[in-house]
C-alpha cells in the first residue's frame, strides 16, 4: 500500500478553472481486494477484474487445451449443441475436464489467505494460480470463470462469508446454476 491521491481540475472553454479539488487515497497492490469499503459496501461485484479469460501468457488458453483432452466431448465446445446429448451433460462435461485437467497438472488447493487489512485478501491472478499449479477457493474460482468465459459460457462467481464457489449458467438461456466446489480440485473425484 502506497499513500497517493488523485487531483480533479475542471476548465471552462475560456480556461478559467471552475472547480478544482484533491481526494487522498491508498494505493493498492494488483493484487489486494478489499471485500467492504470503509463504510461496510460489498466490493465483491470487482472480482470481475479479476477473472482474465484472455491473460497475456495464454495460461487459460493452454488449460483449455489440456481440458480438451480429458473431455468425453472431444472438444471444448461452450454451450454448442451436441446432438443426442442433454444440454446439461454438455456443460457438466466440460466442468469435469477443466477439473480433472487441473487435477492431472497437480493443480490443488492451497489456502494462503495474506491479507494487507482485516478487510482485504491478496489475490493472484488465474495465470499466477494456474503457474503456481494451488489457489484458495477465492484463486480456483477465477481459474474456473476464466475458462469458461473463455468458452464463451456464462460462469457465477458464488461468494460467502468465508468461501466462494464458482458456477455456470445451465445454457445460454437457461438461467439455473451448475455449482462446483473447486477446492476439492486435485484431492478428490469431480
Amino acid at each position: 500500500q502506497k499513500p497517493g491521491g488523485i487531483r480533479l481540475r475542471v476548465e471552462g472553454a475560456d480556461g478559467k478553472v471552475l472547480h478544482e479539488e484533491t481526494e487522498r487515497m491508498t494505493l493498492l497492490g494488483r493484487n489486494d481486494f478489499f471485500w467492504r469499503d470503509g463504510n461496510g459496501r460489498s466490493w465483491v461485484p470487482a472480482l470481475a477484474a479479476f477473472v482474465t479469460p484472455h491473460d497475456g501468457g495464454r495460461q487459460v488458453d493452454a488449460l483449455l487445451r489440456k481440458a480438451k483432452d480429458h473431455c468425453i466431448l472431444g472438444a471444448m465446445v461452450g454451450y454448442q449443441e451436441i446432438k443426442g446429448t442433454p444440454r446439461t451433460a454438455v456443460v457438466v462435461a466440460q466442468l469435469q475436464a477443466l477439473y480433472e485437467a487441473l487435477a492431472a497438472d497437480g493443480f490443488s488447493y492451497v489456502n494462503a489467505p495474506f491479507s494487507v487489512d482485516a478487510r482485504a485478501q491478496r489475490i493472484k491472478y488465474p495465470s499466477e494460480a494456474l503457474e503456481d499449479r494451488s489457489g484458495n477457493c477465492i484463486e480456483a474460482v477465477l481459474v474456473f470463470a476464466s475458462a469458461l468465459e473463455a468458452l464463451g459460457m456464462r460462469p457465477v462467481v458464488l461468494v460467502y462469508e468465508d468461501h466462494a464457489q464458482v458456477a455456470v449458467q445451465a445454457w445460454s438461456d437457461d438461467p439455473a446454476l451448475i455449482i462446483l466446489e473447486t477446492t476439492l480440485c486435485g484431492r478428490g473425484p469431480f
